[in-house]
């Protein structure tokens, strides 16, 4: 919980340097979104284990590796773009944590 609460303050703090420059450019504000946003999405994009669904998304991984189709559309394009690609499972992960930011 302390990891997730440290990442909301440096976003909001790399946000707020951002807005509260002299400076008032749009590739300033560019950056400073991105960079703000980068904590929340490592911390998406790199977990492990976390969460009591975890070990399931693994599984149905596997499952659509296997030929099972999901229920979820979308989910179930992006594992099937992974593994065309011949990713490990991680990179959906990192994928839903982009479109989760």
């Amino acid at each position: 919980m302390v990891v997730y609460f440290l990442a909301c303050i440096v976003s909001i703090s790399i946000a707020w340097i951002g807005l509260h420059t002299r400076e008032y450019k749009k590739g300033i504000i560019c950056i400073t979104i991105l960079f703000s946003a980068l904590p929340l999405f490592l911390i998406a994009a790199l977990r492990y284990g976390v969460g009591t669904d975890y070990f399931n998304y693994i599984r149905v991984y596997e499952w659509i590796k296997e030929g099972v189709f999901y229920k979820e559309y979308l989910y179930n394009a992006i594992n099937m773009l992974v593994i065309w690609l011949d990713w490990n499972v991680q990179w959906v992960f990192v994928i839903c944590a982009f479109f989760g930011i």
